[in-house]
């Protein structure tokens, strides 16, 4: 059993106030200080080998912590930087004028990868009060027949969770059935 009040001390012992930016910058625990400072101390005392044992011995090890994490092989895992990083990759390695759903005011680090390459982008909206029409997706789907849906879980405007298993499942079913 995770004992939160211990965890949030880890994190946040005398700090006083609201940290609001963990998604640019996630306060380190007092653990992981003391850990970059003896990997910047291995580093300094010898780059080369550093870097060797990083790429040779610490990234298949992190690859395979994830992979049984998420249950699956380590070749599956990629480590990337970040996630804007990472949906650049993706973007450019799909062909022109492919179709993607997006949904307005979703956010702009996912939207604007696709709007800004030739894509043929297809949008749906938020309801007023901030939720999805899991109806009105499957419809759009359905209409428009977009190779990808591209979706923020949380919402970073309203804090909305999207319900991914029940987009996901009208999103399979229509897909299956235009193949």
């Amino acid at each position: 059993m995770v004992n939160w009040l211990e965890l949030r001390n880890e994190h946040l012992e005398n700090y006083e106030g609201i940290y609001l930016n963990s998604p640019a910058n996630g306060l380190p625990s007092l653990a992981n200080e003391v850990f970059v400072v003896a990997e910047v101390l291995k580093f300094r005392e010898a780059p080369g080998a550093y870097l060797l044992d990083f790429i040779n011995h610490a990234v298949p090890a992190i690859k395979q912590q994830i992979a049984a994490l998420i249950h699956c092989s380590a070749s599956q895992v990629a480590l990337i930087a970040n996630f804007s990083i990472g949906l650049n990759l993706f973007v450019n390695s799909l062909p022109s004028k492919t179709k993607v759903l997006l949904i307005e005011n979703d956010y702009p680090s996912l939207t604007m990868p696709f709007q800004t390459h030739d894509f043929e982008v297809v949008w749906t909206t938020f309801e007023e009060d901030h939720t999805l029409d899991l109806a009105k997706i499957e419809q759009t789907i359905k209409e428009h027949q977009p190779a990808f849906f591209a979706i923020s879980h949380c919402q970073y405007l309203s804090g909305y969770l999207a319900d991914l298993e029940g987009i996901g499942a009208p999103a399979r079913s229509t897909i299956a059935s235009l193949l």
